[in-house]
Order: structure tokens, then sequence, then C-alpha cells
């Protein structure tokens, strides 16, 4: 075989290489932004049902969530940032908050994938009593 017929092989290989670089970079990146953006949202999950379940009351002595005002602060707390959420109260002591988000990509929107949705959620337990014991 001669030189001449080999001429641009390399080229073919490098072009091909570079765009499975680019990909697997673009992955990394878009994982790593995911990663982040889901910790934000967990973070803020857990303060919206931290400040929901410190909304308590005294009924028949014994202290419980004031459903109106815990999901109120849960709410106030999440509109605050730039997500979307909700709060529910599971229990007569313990109110969920879950989170939603989507994540926008920087380099997978290349081949088409736009955003990756961002799912999170905490509870919170109201303590009964003094010292911190439910």
């Amino acid at each position: 075989m001669s030189p001449s017929n080999e001429r641009g092989a390399i080229a073919t290989w490098v072009a091909a290489s570079l765009v499975g670089f680019v990909i697997a970079v673009g992955i990394g990146v878009d994982l790593a932004g995911q990663s982040a953006a889901a910790t934000r949202a967990r973070a803020i999950a857990g303060q919206a049902a931290r400040a929901a379940g410190q909304q308590v009351v005294i009924d028949n002595g014994s202290f419980v969530l004031d459903p109106i005002r815990a999901r109120r602060a849960a709410s106030t707390f999440i509109a605050s940032t730039d997500l979307d959420g909700a709060a529910s109260i599971t229990t007569s002591r313990i109110v969920r908050v879950d989170i939603h988000d989507r994540y926008h990509t920087q380099f997978l929107s290349i081949i088409g994938i736009t955003t990756i949705p961002i799912h999170a959620s905490a509870s919170a337990e109201a303590q009964t009593r003094p010292g911190g014991q439910p």
C-alpha cells in the first residue's frame, strides 16, 4: 500500500474520536449539573419541611401540626425560590414536601435532550415535648 492511499485516514479517525469525546464530556458536564440541581432541590425541600414542621398548636394537651399554617409556611419558603413544590401533612406530626424542577442541559441538547427532570422530597416531624422528643 502506498502512502497516497492512506492520506486522510488519521483525520477521519480524529474526527470520529472528537465527536465521541465531546459527547462524553457533555454527559459528564450535564450529569454534574443535574446532580447539583438535585442537591439544591433536596436542601430546599428539607428547609421547607423544617419551616412547616415548626407550625404546631396544642390540641387536647398535645402538640400537633397546624395543617393550614404548615402548608402556608412550606409554600412561602418554596415560593422564595425558583422551584415548584407542595407540602402535604401525612400524620398529625409529620409534614412532607415535594419539589419538582428541570435541569436545562448544556451539551446534551445537541443530541435532543434539552432538560432532565429533578424530583426531591423531605419530611419533618414536629417535636411534641421539650428537648426534642417526639
